[in-house]
């Protein structure tokens, strides 16, 4: 169950969010930024080598994100274990996710760029996003 159907209808009838959504929300948007500057620092940095392969690449940006979920994820469960001196249930383990998803699918953008000259994703190295939605989502 996610906290997100949680929502009650208004009176117009779109649902109204609760505190707690715009909280998850919000630490969402906190991790999607942190993602893109990362990310954008990540492709910076390979974008600075003309000798790093495409495969090397897509493996530095994998690592990266992966890295930094992961890193999140356990940096969270440690604070929930401090602060609630106990492990997050299944709700909260859920929340957790949503929240640190951002993350992971901040890494779409540049390893479609990655794909070699004419490939998939060659439009993305011409100016594409580094996190799919980011803007529009915002």
């Amino acid at each position: 169950m996610s906290d997100l159907g949680d929502e009650q209808p208004s009176s117009s009838g779109s649902p109204e969010p609760s505190a707690q959504n715009l909280e998850a929300l919000g630490e969402r948007l906190k991790e999607r930024i942190y993602a893109v500057i990362t990310m954008l620092a990540v492709m910076v940095g390979l974008a600075q080598n003309a000798h790093t392969r495409h495969s090397t690449a897509a493996l530095y940006v994998m690592g990266t994100a992966v890295g930094l979920w992961l890193a999140t994820l356990v940096a969270d469960m440690q604070a929930h274990r401090v602060v609630h001196q106990r492990l997050a249930n299944r709700r909260e383990v859920g929340r957790l996710l949503f929240v640190s998803s951002p993350l992971l699918s901040c890494a779409v953008g540049p390893l479609e760029g990655a794909a070699p000259e004419g490939g998939v994703g060659a439009g993305a190295v011409t100016g594409g996003w580094p996190c799919p939605g980011a803007v529009s989502s915002w």
